[in-house]
């Protein structure tokens, strides 16, 4: 089973609404399911602790008052738990905004969130629209 994951409602509606309606073409059924985190943190999962060596400093962006902001982990703490996915998905598809307001950091938690379910045994794919915009977006400009 394929599990077609998006940051909001707006992104995953428009993805299974773009799948509904070539699977209808096709006079077909979706061969996903479509679930939305609800933010990219939780389509994330927590980041594991980083020794202050391993940690990166965030090339653009600073604190308020002056000190250094860290950019997000890459790697998945799979002790605490992230998105639970069913054990029938085999393959999730990780469908990424591409107009997100921090893009570096939000590279960070797509990363994060596909090791963490390669670690869990699953195959990844990402897919991701041009820069500026979300699947949201394409879909209204495909209508």
């Amino acid at each position: 089973e394929t599990v077609v994951v998006g940051e909001g409602i707006e992104t995953t509606l428009a993805l299974w609404m773009a799948a509904a309606e070539a699977a209808a073409a096709w006079e077909e059924a979706p061969l996903a399911g479509f679930w939305a985190a609800l933010s990219l943190n939780n389509l994330a999962g927590p980041g594991a602790e980083e020794p202050k060596s391993e940690r990166r400093r965030h090339p653009e962006r600073r604190r308020a008052d002056g000190r250094p902001l860290w950019l997000p982990s890459v790697r998945p703490d799979l002790a605490r738990p992230g998105l639970w996915l069913p054990e029938v998905c085999e393959t999730l598809v990780i469908a990424e905004d591409n107009d997100n307001r921090d893009p570096l950091a939000a590279a960070c938690l797509y990363a994060r969130a596909e090791a963490r379910a390669r670690a869990e045994g699953r195959r990844v794919r990402r897919a991701r629209p041009p820069r500026g915009l979300d699947f949201c977006d394409l879909y209204r400009r495909a209508a």
